[in-house]
C-alpha cells in the first residue's frame, strides 16, 4: 500500500491527518542540516492547522508529496487522545511504576515507534491534554493541539508500525483509566463527578473539598460527615477513618472568607 492508501483509511476513521516530512537517505526531506524533527514535522504551510478527513484534500497532498510521512492529528478533532512511552528516557520505567501504583493500562490500540517507544491510543476525553513529562520522566500524551507520526512512516531509526495485536483494523481504542486524566489536571480543577479517585490523590481531593466548604464557613462536624461519605463513595480504596478526620480537623486552621463574614453578619443584622 501507499501512503495515500493508509492516510485515507485513517481519515475514513475520522482520523484527521495531515502529510509530514520524511526520512531519504539519512537525511529529513525539509533539507536542513540540522533538522532536529526528522520525518516529524509538518509539509504544510498552517501545520497541524491543516489536518483534515477530507479525501480530495488529501489526495491532493499525497500526490503532490507520495513519499510524505502520515500525522495523525490528536484531540477532540480525531477523538484519540494518545499516551507516548519514551524509554530512551526511562518512560517504560515510569509507566511501570505508574501501573504498579494506580493500575493497569486496558488493551487498545497501539504503535511502536521508530525508536522502540509505544503510542497507546484512547478514546478522547476532556481532561486528554497535551503534556510533556506531566506523568512521568520519558512520557508525554496528546490531546487538543498535538499530534503522533503514524505508520508506516519512516524515521531516522526505523519505521512506526501498529503492534501486531493492536492494530486499528482488529482491535477496539477502549477510554483511558481514571487515573491517567486526573494525574494530567491534578493541578487544575476536574470534574470527579463518576471517577474513582486512585490512591495517591485521595488526601489532595478531600482536601480541595473541605477546604471549599471551610471557606464558606461550614463546621466541623458538617465538613467530617461529607469528607466521609466522599471517600467511601469514591476513594480506592477509601483512606482510614482517622485519615479523613485528620484531614477535616486540620481545615478548622482556615478561617471563613471575609464575604462569607460580611455576608453572615449582615442576615444576623435582619433578625429583629
Amino acid at each position: 500500500m501507499k501512503a495515500v492508501d493508509h492516510a485515507i483509511q485513517y481519515a475514513e476513521k475520522g482520523w484527521a491527518v495531515l502529510p509530514l516530512h520524511t526520512v531519504i537517505d539519512g537525511k529529513c526531506s525539509c533539507g536542513k542540516v540540522a533538522c532536529s524533527s526528522a520525518g516529524k514535522h509538518p509539509q504544510t504551510m498552517n501545520g497541524l492547522k491543516s489536518a483534515t478527513t477530507d479525501l480530495d484534500t488529501i489526495n491532493t497532498w499525497f500526490k503532490h508529496w507520495p513519499k510524505a510521512n502520515i500525522g495523525i492529528a490528536t484531540g477532540a478533532i480525531s477523538g484519540i487522545g494518545v499516551i507516548d512511552i519514551d524509554p530512551k528516557h526511562g518512560g517504560g520505567d515510569s509507566l511501570d511504576e505508574l501501573t504498579h501504583k494506580y493500575g493497569k493500562i486496558p488493551d487498545t490500540v497501539e504503535a511502536i515507534t521508530q525508536s522502540s517507544g509505544r503510542h497507546i491510543i484512547f478514546q478522547y476525553e476532556q481532561g486528554f491534554r497535551t503534556t510533556a513529562g506531566k506523568l512521568g520522566r520519558g512520557i508525554d500524551t496528546r490531546g487538543d493541539g498535538g499530534y503522533i507520526v503514524a505508520a508506516p512512516s519512516k524515521g531516522l531509526m526505523g519505521t512506526y508500525e501498529w503492534e501486531a495485536s493492536s492494530d486499528p483494523s482488529e482491535c477496539p481504542i477502549v477510554k483511558a483509566p481514571a487515573w491517567v486524566l486526573q494525574l494530567l489536571n491534578k493541578d487544575k480543577e476536574l470534574e470527579f463527578a463518576s471517577e474513582k479517585i486512585m490512591e495517591g490523590l485521595r488526601s489532595s481531593y478531600l482536601c480541595s473539598i473541605g477546604g471549599a466548604l471551610r471557606t464558606r464557613g461550614v463546621s466541623f462536624k458538617a465538613i467530617l460527615a461529607c469528607l466521609v461519605e466522599e471517600n467511601l463513595a469514591r476513594c480506592e480504596p477509601p483512606m482510614s477513618n482517622l485519615e479523613v478526620f485528620t484531614i477535616a480537623k486540620s481545615m478548622m486552621n482556615y478561617q471563613p472568607t471575609v464575604e462569607m463574614n460580611k455576608l453572615r453578619i449582615s442576615k444576623n443584622a435582619n433578625i429583629h
